[in-house]
């Protein structure tokens, strides 16, 4: 009885989660012993083996006759257990109860930690953010401003995977280097692909290829929050009514969201939709919206840009008459800069699509981005068009200017002829 009840006084870091150093740093203050001294199983990583035989180390016991909740699995209840079980021993009570009466009944000394959400890039982990708020850590792989197509992972990226708890990915070929950093990792963290649910946009040139960047609308933003929603309430079920109210306040942003961009888009005259930007990742936005896009790259930054496709786009801008083209924030403008100049237009604006921007930019938000990216195209297309306008109203007018003296001259050379006639 005194163990069973025991365990239920038992404080814990956090609910469900350790950290091999603070389970080595709590067990070592109740047993009165610098935490160095204990023994893991590895540096780094928090699992029922280790913990066990730290407990065993201080308690003189072998380390297989402690109870775990199951076995592979460190968990808040497992170690509570393991700690009452310890607590038949007068020599181990005696320490533990001390420790209690010391340090306040708490182990929350040490700062509370929270479940570490990985994604691959900065806009999923801002969802995340959105949707988790302050249950969770939410962090991304990709920093800010660095391109996942072409990203190269560091050793770094590896130790903040072993220490996931939950990976979201986006999949269709988006990150193709993220199987092999987890497998390396040895993470084993659930992996979830949030854009499961999406019908992809597949490549007319390509087989098999599809477009990955499903996110650039917020109808599809709706299907990658119910992702993200379902693997958090998979990873933290105790918090259901804290992420479902996140969520729906969420989603109701993301319709909000969609509105304003029909709205804005509307402004701009049919025959001036088109969209060019250095790669298509703006393919989904564009087919929701009523955009042609044209880009110098195709869907992924790492393709070779070929002279036809350059060629291909002149002949779209000089058929059309297209006044403006758009850079991306993650690609080297270069080349659209040499294609405004061939053409004599201007550059519209920058956009953003594979990354946020950083905490001051507009774009640092995925709800930001995308409305800032609908303001950036709407002002480039509109204010463009009226400056051609204004162009061609200048034009008229100097003609009529022209013509309008031309035949004050004349009048006055015919009156001047008259008059010398007459005085003849």
């Amino acid at each position: 009885m005194t163990s069973n009840y025991l365990h239920t006084y038992i404080p814990t870091e956090r609910p469900g989660k350790f950290g091999t150093l603070s389970i080595r740093k709590a067990i070592a203050q109740m047993c009165h012993t610098p935490h160095a001294h204990l023994a893991t199983e590895r540096p780094g990583k928090c699992s029922t083996l280790s913990i066990r035989k730290a407990i065993a180390q201080m308690c003189h016991t072998p380390h297989a006759h402690l109870i775990t909740e199951r076995p592979g699995k460190c968990s808040t209840f497992s170690i509570r257990k393991a700690f009452t079980q310890m607590c038949h021993t007068p020599f181990a009570l005696l320490r533990l109860s001390l420790c209690l009466s010391l340090f306040g009944f708490s182990l929350s000394t040490y700062a509370q930690e929270k479940p570490l959400v990985v994604s691959s890039a900065s806009i999923f982990a801002d969802m995340a953010s959105a949707i988790g708020g302050d249950l969770i850590e939410s962090v991304s792989i990709v920093p800010i401003g660095g391109d996942p197509h072409i990203y190269e992972p560091t050793p770094g990226d590896v130790r903040v995977l072993v220490k996931a708890d939950l990976i979201l990915q986006n999949g269709l070929t988006f990150e193709g280097w993220i199987t092999d950093l987890i497998k390396n990792s040895g993470s084993k963290a659930p992996v979830v692909t949030i854009t499961d649910g999406i019908i992809p946009i597949t490549s007319e040139m390509h087989q098999n290829a599809t477009d990955p960047h499903a996110w650039m609308e917020p109808v599809n933003g709706k299907v990658y929050a119910a992702n993200i929603k379902a693997a958090l309430l998979q990873l933290l079920p105790n918090n259901h009514e804290q992420i479902i109210a996140q969520f729906d306040k969420y989603i109701a942003q993301l319709d909000e969201l969609d509105r304003y961009i029909k709205e804005n888009i509307a402004r701009i005259d049919t025959n001036k939709r088109i969209l060019i930007t250095s790669h298509d990742s703006f393919h989904y936005y564009g087919r929701r919206y009523g955009l042609r896009l044209e880009s110098v790259m195709g869907t992924s930054t790492d393709a070779d840009v070929r002279t036809s496709d350059l060629m291909r786009l002149n002949e779209v801008i000089q058929q059309h008459k297209i006044p403006v083209v758009f850079i991306e924030s993650t690609i080297n403008p270069k080349l659209l800069n040499q294609v405004a100049a061939d053409n004599d237009i201007s550059i519209g604006g920058k956009l953003y699509s594979d990354s946020l921007g950083d905490k001051d930019s507009p774009a640092s938000t995925y709800l930001k981005m995308v409305r800032y990216n609908t303001d950036v195209i709407v002002n480039g297309l509109t204010s463009a068009l009226k400056v051609t306008v204004d162009k061609d109203t200048t034009g008229s007018s100097g003609t009529l200017k022209i013509v309008a003296f031309a035949v004050l001259l004349i009048a006055i050379g015919i009156f001047m002829w008259r008059k010398k006639i007459f005085a003849a």
